[in-house]
């Protein structure tokens, strides 16, 4: 690929050669070190990803996991070159921190038969990126977990909104709303649904995508995310 001849194999985090890879394993097993999950709305922690019921009327989401915090040394220049330098085989590594912190966090996942559901780019954003990160991180966590993952385009965001990361919070919130809509709906009748994102700060996102999500049938929604800031 062309970003691996600009590029050069080494890893991200501490400069080592490597081998067709962008991480090494000692720098790689930091993502797996953080378990610590709090309430994005009341802080509390949650210990089994449950959040509080006040906090599930406010946010429209059953069970909230990340992996690590945005500021992780080696998650966020993971991250980052993964959205912006689009190196897509640090998709993976993300996706497996995450599928551990699901595994450990919420370890009856198997019995709500989850539906994963990556979160939309718009058009604009998907055709200057060339891919859908979330998907990516999909399509791993899916495979590691056994989980059955939507088709790519079952929620689309057909509204070109300003980029999250340049508004302030309550902008954050008008911005996103109405940017969502399902394809299919069938699909989701009475599905559980685990809603994969890279970043969450406000959870304005989160919370738009859940609210359309339930009202084209899904039961319940979970948001995994890798990193919250």
């Amino acid at each position: 690929m062309l970003t691996e001849l600009i590029f050069p194999y080494s890893c991200i985090g501490c400069g080592l050669q490597l081998q067709r890879n962008f991480l090494c394993e000692k720098c790689k097993n930091t993502l797996f070190e953080y378990i610590n999950i709090r309430c994005p709305i009341c802080q509390k922690r949650l210990p089994d990803s449950t959040i509080r019921h006040d906090c599930i009327i406010k946010l429209g989401l059953r069970r909230f996991i990340y992996a690590m915090p945005y500021k992780h040394p080696i998650g966020q220049v993971a991250i980052h070159d993964l959205k912006y330098l689009f190196i897509r085989k640090l998709a993976n590594p993300l996706a497996a921190a995450l599928a551990h912190a699901i595994h450990c966090v919420a370890p009856d996942y198997q019995k709500y038969n989850l539906l994963a559901v990556p979160m939309p780019l718009s058009q604009e954003r998907l055709r200057w990126r060339g891919f859908n990160q979330s998907a990516l991180l999909s399509k791993t966590i899916s495979s590691l977990l056994n989980i059955q993952m939507a088709s790519e385009d079952i929620l689309i965001r057909p509204k070109n909104t300003k980029p999250q990361l340049n508004l302030k919070r309550d902008e954050r919130f008008e911005n996103i709303s109405g940017a969502f809509a399902v394809t299919n709906n069938e699909t989701l009748q009475g599905r559980n649904i685990l809603l994969i994102d890279d970043v969450a700060t406000t959870c304005a996102t989160l919370k738009e995508a859940a609210a359309v999500l339930k009202q084209n049938g899904a039961r319940s929604v979970w948001a995994a995310i890798v990193a919250k800031e």
